[in-house]
């Protein structure tokens, strides 16, 4: 997953890891609220 993660932000996709057996948890990210790590999507040039 690590690596996945990385992989998607270095190509400007940004990503949150959260505990997926909690649907709490995306249900929050799909509105913005803060749950989880985020991984902010980054192009490097």
């Amino acid at each position: 997953m690590k690596q996945a993660a990385g992989l998607a932000a270095s190509n400007g996709i940004d990503v949150i890891v959260t505990n997926g057996k909690k649907p709490d948890s995306l249900y929050e990210a799909i509105k913005g609220n803060p749950t989880g790590t985020l991984f902010v999507g980054k192009v490097s040039q």
